[in-house]
């Protein structure tokens, strides 16, 4: 579900779902519920039912969503619904999918790896909130380096196989290019993520700077 959201569709289903779940919260562990109204969140997939997983413990308190398209279950999606701005995300994603192309059209490679960054998709819930999706499998620098038993300059290589070394290079590079061109700040070991995958990429892009330099050329990227 990597594509571009236009929440105006779904405003009223989206605020519907926040209200749902601001009543609910208090209840986590709670069942399965209906949702009030339909929620699009991809071409193909619109939520009807929801469960509150858990509440971080960040300072925002983030509440972790599972949600399914149907009554009877099959594949769900994971979000975070976050009860703070998020447009700068939506924005930073956006212009890394675009850097990604960029990327992907002039066959910037390390090895045979496309140099690429891992994007997610951000639906904005007016300024008030939004949905932020869950990667799996994934885990932050800080946490790897607490549970590491060898030496903790080595834990992300200790995590990776050789095959996954050249997927961690072609991410890495497009982290640090996208993260440079686009001015994301806060890039502590809490916001920083690598999946079983080899991908690296930011928790989040919150604190995001206004772009000062040339533009956002081709030369640029």
């Amino acid at each position: 579900m990597d594509r571009p959201f236009d929440m105006s569709r779904d405003a009223q289903a989206l605020r519907a779902l926040l209200h749902e779940v601001r009543n609910r919260v208090e209840e986590v562990p709670c069942a399965p519920f209906d949702l009030p109204q339909p929620v699009r969140l991809g071409a193909h997939f619109i939520a009807v039912r929801a469960q509150i997983m858990s509440r971080m413990k960040s300072s925002t308190q983030p509440v972790k969503l599972q949600m399914w398209c149907d009554q009877q279950g099959g594949d769900p999606v994971v979000y975070l619904l976050k009860e703070e701005d998020v447009t700068s995300d939506f924005f930073a994603q956006e212009l890394i999918r675009m850097m990604n192309r960029v990327w992907e059209d002039d066959c910037v490679m390390i090895g045979s790896t496309y140099v690429q960054a891992l994007t997610y998709q951000v639906i904005c819930i007016g300024r008030a909130a939004g949905l932020v999706e869950w990667v799996p499998q994934s885990i932050t620098l800080a946490k790897l380096k607490r549970i590491c038993r060898g030496d903790a300059l080595c834990r992300v290589l200790d995590r990776m196989n050789s095959q996954k070394i050249r997927s961690l290079a072609a991410s890495t590079v497009a982290y640090l290019v996208s993260n440079y061109v686009i001015g994301v700040g806060d890039g502590h070991f809490d916001n920083v993520m690598l999946t079983d995958a080899g991908n690296i990429q930011n928790a989040s892009r919150h604190h995001v700077q206004t772009y000062k330099g040339r533009g956002l050329c081709r030369a640029s990227l």
